[in-house]
């Protein structure tokens, strides 16, 4: 189209692909310009807002004092990239991915055995530690610590494949998982959607996950409801759906959200979204069934903490009981030692005593001569 005799064909292919713009515009050229001219203002609008989220994070790191440590969500995905490139790397290849680790003490980077294949040598795997990155010899391709905890944990199978969309995500998981500190990505009221919009309120998956990181509702004490669109998980009454919302406003978060009365229900809890029926609860339930549902969901959810602090106990205990055993034998292995090093010490002075004794009766041996022969070499020397 580029050339003078397809000239002809460009106006009613302007017109074909941008009706609305042509209607509205004199001529292919004018209409041209004038999606030029909205793509760019679009692009200007898309980078405003970058530099709006890019400022807000900025102020609040800096009411944080600077460090995400121990906050449990946060409305800004670069925050989780940040803390997963973060970790050590080294941590994970020493610990999660690797059969054998610095297989080769020689050389000037770490290599290591990977556990998602076979290795011959053992060294086909390396870490650059001043990268904080891997490298997989074989396909020549390697990563951050998010895909090298994916390949540990079977996300991905080979090196040279991509981490993207949601297996990224099951590999943070997996990294929280192991106990590092990841924020969890919570997508606050206004926002950007990944479909170029914002969101009005906090999605309800995300009010679910900061229930979650923020300890108010644990995974498994979500229960399956019904809406127009089909069954999703919702909590377990509206007490719990309300305490998440004030805990989400604690870490400073908009969630857009209208907490709910005794008399909506669980029902209620995103009417955008899913539209389900109360299990626990209706409008014309009388108050005395609420306040057993509701001391059933306390109970529910108390009973679910305690199992999981029983089982944080017993691993801690377990761990006590290893390290206690461990300081026995060292205390034991220590007095061994220092006896002997005491009995050699003492070996040794023996000895140093025993030589100057030889030494001083060389230089100066000891009279033995009877009385009589001493008189008589007196009187010689006398004479």
């Amino acid at each position: 189209l580029t050339q003078v005799e397809h000239t002809d064909c460009v106006d009613s292919l302007v017109a074909t692909l941008w009706p609305d713009l042509y209607e509205d515009h004199d001529g292919w050229q004018a209409t041209l310009e004038a999606w030029v001219e909205a793509e760019r203002e679009r692009e200007r609008e898309r980078q405003r807002e970058r530099e709006a989220a890019l400022q807000r994070r900025k102020e609040r790191l800096a009411e944080l004092d600077g460090t995400l440590e121990g906050r449990p969500v946060t409305p800004f995905k670069e925050d989780v990239y940040e803390a997963v490139e973060n970790i050590d790397i080294t941590e994970i290849a020493r610990h999660y991915a690797s059969d054998a680790y610095d297989t080769d003490p020689n050389q000037p980077r770490p290599q290591f055995d990977p556990c998602w294949r076979h290795s011959e040598s053992g060294q086909s795997c390396f870490v650059d530690e001043q990268a904080n990155t891997f490298g997989d010899s074989k396909v020549n391709a390697g990563g951050g610590p998010a895909k090298l905890m994916a390949l540990a944990t079977g996300i991905l199978s080979d090196a040279d494949a991509d981490l993207a969309g949601e297996d990224y995500w099951t590999a943070v998981d997996e990294l929280r998982s192991a106990g590092y500190d990841i924020p969890v990505w919570v997508p606050e009221a206004g926002s950007d959607r990944v479909d170029g919009g914002t969101y009005d309120q906090m999605p309800f998956w995300a009010v679910r996950k900061a229930a979650v990181a923020l300890e108010i509702c644990p995974e498994d004490a979500f229960v399956d409801r019904e809406g127009e669109d089909g069954s999703y998980e919702g909590f377990p009454g509206y007490e719990t759906y309300n305490e998440t919302l004030e805990a989400i406003e604690d870490t400073g978060l908009r969630h857009g959200r209208d907490p709910i009365s005794p008399e909506e229900g669980p029902d209620t809890e995103d009417q955008n979204e899913e539209d389900a029926s109360s299990d626990t609860a209706s409008a014309d339930s009388p108050a005395s069934q609420l306040d057993q549902a509701h001391l059933r969901e306390k109970n529910r959810l108390l009973s679910a903490k305690v199992d999981q602090l029983e089982a944080e106990l017993d691993e801690k205990t377990h761990r006590i009981d290893t390290l206690e055993a461990e300081l026995e034998r060292l205390q034991r292995e220590l007095e061994t030692v220092r006896s002997e090093r005491d009995h050699l010490e003492s070996a040794l002075e023996d000895d140093v005593l025993t030589q100057d004794s030889e030494q001083q009766t060389e230089e100066d041996p000891a009279d033995d001569r009877s009385p009589l022969d001493r008189a008589r070499q007196l009187i010689s020397f006398d004479q």
